[in-house]
């Protein structure tokens, strides 16, 4: 069964929403399309006498599309650009492909699998005709119980209907859904893995400018993909602006991160002083990675006077909040003893900190 991501365990509802498949996002509602039905025709003479061969020089199987507006885009094993023939359009794919991904305009891209249609692989050569119309959401469904499926298929690793799920949930303002597809996105769950795509979620999230958990939650992974430069370019001031934007909600992580930019110099001159200050407020609002690094600044005498006993109470506290990492690192601590059989002491903590400090989140 499949475990949630952290970040939609508590969130607020978001007025926007982003464009869960393209390059880019979009404010404006766009309708889903639907499956109406999908036939096999093995004796359309059009699928052999008018057929365009794979790189492998394989004939194609020919996908006709009955659909209520024009395709924009296709993704998938497709050979060539889509044909339009009166009221179809048609689409050729790779012989033995099992999906195919269709954007048609002002409709959202819509992921068919034909192994859900009782087509395994299609055949090349072969003509399958393809209905799809629009799809009518049941009004009397909120975006809580849209979501609330979608969360249902997710942890039964049934990916592509809890994505169609999750698409409802968003159009209709759930946050969860928005960032429950990012994570999809990001780690590659039933749809193609994409930093970028999942970035876009992420960002959309952030951009609504309140402060509730969840656009918090979506600041905190735009900052961090900011900084590391993952689904998009890094870029250090973009990352202070979106951790000051989360100071503003008064959120522990902010704080943490700009405090670790203080003590490494990150984007801004090196201040211990303002580090310690910043990992404070952290500390002070709970969070347990916060209390961590406050004990190392106390242990090191970083921008306080240093105070051992001070260091060893607040790894404690780290560590009865739940920070693996806290215990790790007492107990390295309490097995050399480092205090009383090392000379130099400072760099033996130093060693032990960088083995331990992985199982941090920055």
């Amino acid at each position: 069964m499949k475990q949630l991501p952290s970040q939609i365990i508590t969130r607020g509802l978001l007025i926007v929403v982003c464009w869960l498949w393209g390059m880019g996002a979009s404010h404006s509602y766009a309708q889903n399309l639907t499956v109406e039905s999908i036939t096999e025709h093995a004796n359309d003479v059009i699928g052999r006498a008018d057929t365009r061969l794979d790189l492998n020089d394989e004939p194609c199987a020919l996908l006709k599309f009955s659909m209520p507006a024009p395709i924009t885009k296709v993704a998938g094993n497709y050979i060539g650009e889509p044909v339009r023939k009166n009221n179809e359009q048609w689409v050729y794919i790779t012989n033995g492909a099992n999906r195919i991904d269709i954007t048609a305009e002002g409709y959202l891209p819509l992921s068919i699998n034909f192994p859900q249609y009782g087509i395994r692989r299609v055949k090349g050569g072969i003509v399958y005709r393809i209905k799809l119309k629009e799809e009518v959401e049941g009004e009397d469904w909120t975006a809580e119980e849209l979501f609330g499926m979608g969360v249902a298929n997710y942890r039964q690793e049934q990916f592509q209907q809890a994505f169609d799920w999750l698409q409802k949930a968003a159009h209709k303002g759930s946050a969860e859904a928005i960032l429950l597809i990012g994570d999809m996105y990001a780690n590659g769950d039933g749809i193609e893995k994409s930093e970028e795509k999942a970035f876009c979620c992420f960002k959309q999230a952030a951009e609504t400018g309140n402060v509730k958990t969840g656009d918090l939650e979506a600041q905190f992974v735009v900052a961090s993909a900011y900084l590391e430069g993952k689904g998009v370019k890094a870029d250090t001031a973009q990352a202070i602006y979106w951790i000051k934007k989360g100071m503003e909600g008064n959120n522990s992580w902010a704080y943490r991160k700009m405090a670790l930019m203080y003590e490494e110099g990150t984007g801004m001159e090196k201040d211990p002083r303002k580090a310690f200050e910043l990992m404070s407020k952290s500390a002070e609002l709970g969070s347990a990675t916060g209390i961590f690094y406050l004990g190392k600044y106390y242990e090191l005498g970083f921008g306080t006077e240093a105070d051992h006993q001070a260091a060893l109470r607040y790894f404690r506290k780290a560590k009865a909040g739940g920070l693996e990492a806290a215990g790790k690192l007492l107990d390295r601590l309490s097995a050399v003893e480092f205090k009383t059989h090392y000379s130099s002491p400072r760099e033996t903590f130093l060693q032990i900190w960088k083995e331990v400090e992985e199982e941090t989140i920055k």
